[in-house]
């Protein structure tokens, strides 16, 4: 019975961990990646300026 509630309570952590994973790849990275890029347009402009 113990075991039982200790999986169901792994598998809901697991749940929560890749979910929270998920947010970070999809909303974090893309925002990371477009500020980067953002910043290399940039100095490209200030370097042919």
């Amino acid at each position: 019975m113990v075991l039982q509630q200790v999986t169901t309570g792994f598998s809901m952590a697991l749940a929560a961990g890749l979910q929270q994973l998920t947010f970070m790849g999809v909303y974090v990275v893309p925002g990371e990646v477009f500020a980067g890029a953002q910043q290399f347009a940039d100095e490209l402009l200030l370097a042919m300026i």
